[in-house]
C-alpha cells in the first residue's frame, strides 16, 4: 500500500502572506524563529518552511522588521532585540547592582522573549559605559550596575596597612589628615581646579582636626596648622589665601610683624599686599 503524498499548500498571494507574517510578529511580540512563526500562522498560510524563511529575510530588509541571530537560528521581531534587551537591563539595574543570574531573570520579566539578546545588549552597554562591571570582592560575586562600583570593599587590606602606618607615625606628629593628603598626592588625585583644589581640601581637613583640639571659637595658629600637613610653605600659603578669598577660613593679621625675628616672620602667611597673618579660624562656608 503506497503512502499518500501530502496535499499541496494552499495558494496564497505573497502580499497577503507578508501581511499575515507581520500580524503574527506583532501578536507574538518577541523574537521568533521561522519554524515557530510558521506554526503560529493560520492553516492556509502555513507555507513550506523555506518559503516562510524567504519572505522573512525579505521583510527584514524593510523598515520595522528586525532579525536577531541566536546562535545558528535567526529570530524575527517588530522590535530591535538588542535595544529592547538593553532597555530591560537599565530598568532592571535601576535599583542597584545585580549578579548576572539576577540580571538575566530581571530582563526575562521585563522583556519576555528578549533575554536571549542579553549578552549582545550587555556588551554594547559596557562598551559605552552605560553599565559597569563590578568585580568579585570577598563574598560578593561579580555584579553589574549602572554606576561604578563602590571602592570601599576593595580597600579593606589597604586600610589595615594605612592604619598601621598611622599608628607608627602618630607619635611623630603625623595626623590622619596629613596621611590622607600624602596618599592623595601619591595617587596623583586632583579635583576640578587641579592641584590647588586638593591642597585646599588638605588644609581644611587639617584645620578641622586642629580646631577639634581647642575650645570652640579659639584662634588657631597658622604655624601649628602647617605642621599638621605635608604641604610646602608656598603651597600651604597659596591654599590658605584661596580659602580666605572663598570665605572658607578667616585670617587674623599680626599687628606688628616687623617686631618679629626674620625666622618667625617667615613662618607666617603673607598675602600679595605684604600683610602677615598669624591666626586662622574656620569660615562660615567651610
Amino acid at each position: 500500500m503506497s503512502k499518500k503524498n501530502p496535499p499541496p499548500a494552499a495558494s496564497v498571494s505573497e502580499a497577503d502572506l507578508r501581511l499575515v507574517l507581520r500580524d503574527a510578529l506583532a501578536r507574538l511580540a518577541k523574537p521568533t524563529s521561522a519554524a515557530e512563526l510558521r506554526k503560529a500562522l493560520p492553516k492556509p498560510y502555513q507555507q513550506p518552511l523555506a518559503e516562510i524563511t524567504r519572505h522573512l529575510v525579505e521583510l527584514a530588509r524593510e523598515p520595522g522588521v528586525f532579525v536577531f541571530q541566536d546562535g545558528k537560528t535567526s529570530r524575527y521581531s517588530l522590535q530591535d532585540a538588542r535595544e529592547t534587551a538593553a532597555r530591560a537591563v537599565l530598568t532592571t539595574l535601576s535599583h542597584g547592582p545585580l549578579p548576572k543570574a539576577s540580571l538575566q531573570a530581571g530582563v526575562k520579566r521585563t522583556a519576555p522573549g528578549f533575554e536571549k539578546a542579553l549578552p549582545a545588549a550587555l556588551d554594547d552597554l559596557l562598551a559605552r559605559g552605560a553599565v559597569r562591571e563590578h568585580p568579585k570582592v570577598g563574598k560578593h560575586p561579580a555584579r553589574y550596575g549602572r554606576e561604578p562600583p563602590d571602592a570601599t570593599p576593595f580597600l579593606a587590606k589597604a586600610l589595615q596597612e594605612m592604619q598601621a602606618v598611622h599608628k607608627k607615625l602618630a607619635p611623630c606628629g603625623v595626623t590622619k589628615a596629613a596621611l590622607y593628603a600624602a596618599l592623595g598626592h601619591a595617587l596623583g588625585v586632583t579635583k576640578a581646579g587641579g592641584e590647588g583644589a586638593t591642597d585646599d581640601d588638605a588644609v581644611l581637613a587639617a584645620l578641622r582636626e586642629l580646631a577639634s583640639r581647642e575650645p570652640p571659637g579659639a584662634l588657631l595658629s597658622v604655624r601649628a596648622l602647617r605642621g599638621l600637613g605635608p604641604l610646602s610653605k608656598p603651597r600651604f600659603d597659596s591654599a590658605v589665601l584661596r580659602l580666605s578669598r572663598a570665605g572658607k577660613v578667616v585670617l587674623h593679621h599680626h599687628d606688628f610683624p616687623a617686631s618679629l625675628p626674620e625666622t618667625e616672620r617667615a613662618e607666617l602667611v603673607q598675602d600679595e599686599r605684604g600683610t602677615h597673618y598669624v591666626g586662622i579660624a574656620p569660615g562660615r562656608s567651610a
